[in-house]
């Protein structure tokens, strides 16, 4: 049997009675997806064998597919080995990380103590620090009166002085205006 190649790309379609709802679990629904498992090609391939041909090729098949299932049993049990230490691991890693938080919170605690007594140093310096600021300020304000009251002191002496010698100045000038005019009174005659 030679396919069509106008069919020979086209997707096969088993021409079977199987829905989708159906569970292969009768004899009709097994014969149905046994007989059309396969493309039509391939049927004729096996038809055209010979009987001891066909019974080669069914021991072949019936070879491979007990020690793919030998391979798959052995692959299952190593999964399942796998798993096992897995789950160890993970136990060991959830034991180690308890450990961990435990080291964390006492790592924490001793910061958090550490932490307030530099607080409370620092409180004490802070304080200590305002009182002598705080009595260094007393003292430049007692300083700051002193030289005031001695500023002003010595300022009102100046003032004094100069008035004086303002009062100097204008009777020497009143003088020498006078004896000036006198003095032209003087030519005069």
């Amino acid at each position: 049997m030679d396919v069509d190649s106008a069919e020979a790309s086209e997707k096969y379609v088993p021409d079977w009675l199987v829905a989708n709802k159906d569970r292969v679990v009768d004899a009709m629904s097994v014969k149905m997806s046994l007989f059309h498992i396969g493309t039509p090609i391939k049927h004729y391939h096996y038809r055209k064998m010979s009987g001891p041909e066909l019974g080669n090729a069914l021991m072949f098949n019936k070879a491979q597919s007990k020690s793919l299932v030998v391979e798959m049993y052995k692959r299952w049990v190593e999964a399942k080995s796998n798993c096992r230490r897995f789950d160890r691991e993970v136990a060991t890693l959830k034991k180690q990380e308890g450990m961990n938080i435990k080291v964390v919170f006492l790592k924490i605690n001793e910061t958090q103590s550490r932490l307030a007594e530099v607080e409370e140093k620092w409180k004490t310096e802070r304080h200590d620090m305002q009182m002598t600021i705080s009595k260094a300020h007393q003292d430049v304000l007692v300083r700051m009166t002193k030289l005031v009251g001695w500023y002003e002191g010595e300022t009102s002496e100046l003032y004094g002085l100069i008035r004086k010698g303002r009062d100097f100045l204008f009777l020497d000038a009143c003088l020498i205006k006078d004896l000036f005019t006198i003095e032209l009174l003087l030519m005069k005659q």
